[in-house]
């Protein structure tokens, strides 16, 4: 059976359900695996955002790179497609050193890891 847990009623977007079952499938099935990883990018995923906010406001694209390539592999750890492709989409921006669009960009990418995290969060509420 494909379990799924995500944000409360009433808090749309792609994030809205993760699958439990895609989560684990991604760790091998090793749910101890998955719940430490959820730990690690919960404690660090503010940093990150922080981080890449910082960079953008000082036009530092070599760190908005670093950054969003980190977050990136961060969030490729869990079925999360939309949020992996908006930290590729600032990596991509900071490897070119075009940060034109920067500020939309991680804008958009935080709404997204906003609403991941109290997924991830839930994902293992009802055991």
């Amino acid at each position: 059976m494909n379990e799924t847990f995500g944000n409360p009623p009433g808090a749309p977007g792609p994030f809205a359900l993760i699958s439990k079952d895609e989560a684990l499938a991604q760790m091998d099935n090793d749910e101890t695996l998955l719940r430490e990883i959820i730990n690690i990018f919960l404690e660090h995923s503010v940093s990150y955002l922080d981080n890449l906010r910082h960079a953008i406001m000082e036009g530092d694209s070599d760190e908005v790179y670093r950054t969003a390539h980190t977050l990136k592999g961060a969030v490729g750890n869990f079925p999360a497609t939309a949020a992996f492709e908006a930290a590729l989409k600032l990596e991509m921006m900071g490897r070119a050193g075009d940060m034109t669009n920067a500020k939309a960009a991680y804008l958009e990418l935080e709404a997204l890891i906003n609403r991941l995290k109290p997924a991830l969060k839930n994902l293992f509420n009802g055991e």
